[in-house]
């Protein structure tokens, strides 16, 4: 991809992440549209946000499918995949 095609795709998503942060926005919105873009921009095949919980467990809050979903659900419940990998001080803070 151009680097001007990709520039202006970079700033439509920072745009429209901006708009979902007007009156009444709830953070699943704001991360779902992050998901969205993130697809977009990087190319890849599906996309997931986990975060840490105030229990320091790990919850997957959105996904760009089923499958996408299941495998967040699957590393979650076995304490595998890329969050788990993470350091300690961005799992926790």
């Amino acid at each position: 991809m151009a680097r001007p095609e990709r520039d202006e795709r970079l700033a439509r998503a920072c745009v429209e992440l901006a708009d979902t942060l007007a009156d009444g926005f709830r953070p699943v919105d704001f991360l779902q549209v992050l998901n969205d873009h993130v697809i977009d921009l990087l190319g890849v095949d599906a996309s997931g946000v986990v975060m840490v919980d105030g229990l320091g467990r790990m919850v997957d809050v959105t996904a760009s499918s089923d499958a996408a979903h299941r495998l967040e659900e699957l590393w979650t419940e076995c304490g595998e995949g890329p969050c788990h990998h993470c350091p300690p001080l961005l799992r926790h803070a």
